[in-house]
């Protein structure tokens, strides 16, 4: 859901040479009101300003230009939208840029799965005569010279968020998949549009051998019936 308005905020506030032209006891303090346009009540971009003279002494405002009052709103006229005025529209650039670069990533992914796919690759279809879920998704399990053997997701989805979810959800193995093993050519996933997107899982990382040693060493020195080190 989009939060959008707009906030009116004191971006500056200076002791005028102009005296209060109500109590003349005292100059007035020039105040710049500044409106903004806010997604989710952050300040976006500025809007309107408007310049009030405010007196600390009666609690007078101005805001109207006349003969008296001209010379202190005029003074210092051009002040600078504050950076915060400007928040919004720089974290909405990083937003886009962000979501920008996870695209390029994820394409330059699939591309790569398609050319040079390999074993545990899991790749998402689209199939029209599924109607009204039409996503399916296959984990590869072998590899030939012209073919590729999968496994096939048990469920389709009508959408490809919802096939994304469920072939990243662990563990998935034996819940998501199909025991029959299927084939496609190369060709055809490094060609069809049928494909819309792959994924690359993370393989578990080869624990040090020094590592596995010290942990049977360690395993070894405890004692089975107290479960603290041997001394």
């Amino acid at each position: 859901m989009l939060i959008w308005g707009w906030t009116t905020k004191q971006t500056s506030s200076t002791l005028t040479n102009t005296d209060c032209t109500s109590c003349q006891e005292g100059p007035f303090f020039r105040l710049v009101l500044q409106k903004f346009f806010t997604l989710f009540f952050i300040p976006t971009f500025p809007l309107a300003k408007e310049i009030v003279l405010f007196c600390e002494k009666c609690g007078c405002t101005f805001s109207d230009v006349s003969e008296n009052t001209a010379p202190a709103i005029k003074e210092e006229a051009h002040e600078k939208t504050p950076w915060w005025g400007w928040s919004g529209s720089v974290l909405a650039s990083f937003l886009v840029l962000f979501f920008v670069y996870i695209s390029t990533e994820e394409r330059s992914t699939e591309l790569l799965i398609r050319s040079q796919p390999e074993v545990g690759d899991v790749i998402f279809l689209h199939d029209a005569e599924l109607k009204s879920a039409p996503y399916y998704f296959i984990k590869v399990s072998s590899l030939e010279e012209t073919d590729l053997m999968f496994f096939q997701s048990t469920h389709s989805y009508s959408r490809l968020s919802g096939a994304k979810k469920a072939a990243t959800r662990e563990p998935h193995d034996k819940i998501y998949y199909t025991d029959e093993v299927f084939q496609f050519s190369r060709e055809y996933i490094k060609k069809s549009k049928d494909v819309r997107g792959a994924i690359r899982p993370s393989k578990p990382s080869v624990r040090n051998s020094k590592d596995l040693s010290k942990e049977i060493k360690d395993y070894l020195l405890v004692s089975p019936k107290t479960g603290h080190k041997k001394d």
